[in-house]
């Protein structure tokens, strides 16, 4: 297309000057390997450097992923790195499986058969390698109990792949060159430096407000946000095919974050589901309804909304607590609306935060052992249920997305809790969040502690117990 054509060559590892930092940390890596058809999957657990005396690649997989499957089985694969210009491919190589789906395909990628291995052929630099050494990370060789609780959290342990390089092939211009295979890519790398980009690939478009907020989901806030997000609806099984997922955004940072979540999710998962945006206007103020319907539109979400006399009932009322009572109501109305449209469950944006804090809230205030599930069934709505995807999400990561992308969200905004802003200040989960981040001074692990404690309950030395809402209290003296 008017454009010199670019041939792979092969080069000296030593020659690559490239930073390991940058190339992995931030650029990705795509793992190439090969079953019924080649597969690609994004590495950003990795490293290069020297071992056995030789150049090599080290990786680290989880035994869930389909990647892992082919790698014990073939012992070459190839690493390869592509232009920051492919960035929507590697987004799409780490969020679906290829079990079911052909991601190069999807991806709009190439495959390419260097030396019987299969490879990119969009990219600028690709490692062959020849699988040498395989171990799992054992729990043991954790020094932090946080790294641990964090990786336990997501699934099943790493395993550690060492790759020997057979060969780098990187991309370089001169006749003198012999191409490994016609009408190579037109992209080509020397040193670190890009030197050309051809005047025939059109610059991109400039991202939407809505797009730069989705894509940092699964660039700057993978690990933080995405990666706990996905690993809270696998390990908790919180999506099914053929789901109709309301997702029930109230105007605060959690709900809008869980939108965007399940938006790109919805667009790029290994099987079906739908969804609905639900809002819920119980009474809001016009300019927090403004709001709440500006960050939509920056978002992109196509917001229902229908309203409810929730305020004016909460308002009206004595006695007990009014925040209690509207998250009653709240939920009802919610489950009422979102059947009404088809849906079997609704999605709020409860997140690991909040499941610690109740938790304390329920020893402290409720002389009882309880906590937030990431799931239950609706006992007023057959069929519904409630579904909780932030669940390992933190409240700190989701606040610096929020400010990452400059957004601004709705705080409380009910008409109670404006008028007696000093009251809810000293309210039970704030004081919560104060003895949490106290403990904490003294022991960093204190939140994790918390929520692994709620999935190791030992009823062998608990005094007395229940097993739900409607069920007798059960003495040890019944088993003693």
């Amino acid at each position: 297309m008017g454009a010199k054509r670019m041939a792979w060559r092969k080069t000296d590892p030593n020659e690559w000057n490239a930073s390991a930092f940058r190339v992995i940390g931030r650029e990705w890596l795509l793992l190439v390997t090969e079953g019924e058809r080649p597969n690609a999957m994004t590495a950003s657990w990795g490293g290069f450097g020297m071992l056995w005396n030789r150049p090599v690649v080290l990786l680290w997989v989880r035994p869930e992923r389909y990647s892992y499957g082919l790698l014990t089985q073939n012992e070459r694969f190839s690493v390869c790195v592509l232009p920051e210009r492919y960035r929507e491919a590697y987004r799409i190589c780490g969020s679906l499986s290829g079990r079911e789906t052909d991601k190069i395909a999807r991806s709009g990628l190439t495959v390419q058969w260097v030396n019987g291995v299969a490879c990119i052929r969009e990219s600028r630099a690709v490692l062959l390698c020849r699988r040498q050494y395989t171990q799992a990370m054992i729990p043991q060789g954790y020094a932090e109990p946080a790294l641990l609780e964090e990786v336990r959290a997501k699934g099943n342990p790493h395993h550690l792949f060492i790759g020997g390089q057979e060969s780098k092939k990187g991309r370089g211009k001169g006749s003198d060159r012999k191409p490994l295979a016609p009408k190579t890519p037109v992209w080509y790398h020397l040193g670190s430096k890009w030197t050309r980009k051809p005047r025939s690939e059109a610059m991109p478009k400039e991202l939407t407000a809505g797009a730069l907020a989705e894509r940092s989901l699964i660039t700057k806030y993978r690990k933080t946000i995405w990666n706990r997000f996905i690993g809270g609806c696998k390990d908790y099984e919180l999506i099914r095919p053929g789901d109709r997922i309301a997702v029930c955004i109230s105007g605060g940072k959690d709900s809008m974050l869980l939108a965007k979540c399940m938006q790109h999710l919805q667009r790029y998962s290994d099987f079906p589901f739908e969804v609905e945006y639900l809002v819920m206007d119980p009474g809001y103020s016009p300019p927090n309804r403004a709001l709440i319907e500006q960050n939509a539109g920056t978002l992109e979400l196509p917001i229902h909304i229908f309203e409810s006399p929730i305020f004016g009932v909460v308002e009206e009322t004595t006695g007990g607590s009014p925040c209690y009572l509207c998250a009653r109501m709240r939920r009802g109305y919610l489950y009422k609306e979102a059947q009404a449209l088809g849906c079997n469950k609704i999605a709020l944006g409860h997140h690991f935060n909040d499941v610690i804090e109740t938790t304390l809230m329920s020893m402290l205030y409720g002389a009882e052992i309880k906590t937030m599930l990431p799931k239950l069934r609706s006992t007023n709505f057959a069929g519904m249920e409630l579904i909780r995807p932030l669940y390992l999400v933190r409240e700190e990561d989701i606040i610096s997305w929020g400010k990452y992308n400059h957004l601004r969200f709705l705080q409380c905004a009910c008409r109670f809790t404006e008028r007696t802003a000093a009251h809810e200040e000293e309210s039970a989960r704030r004081e919560m969040k104060r003895l949490i981040a106290e403990m904490k001074k003294h022991n960093k692990n204190v939140d994790i502690n918390i929520f692994r404690s709620m999935h190791n309950v030992n009823l062998a030395t608990a005094v007395g117990y229940r097993l739900g809402d409607d069920d007798e209290l059960h003495s040890f003296l019944e088993r003693y």
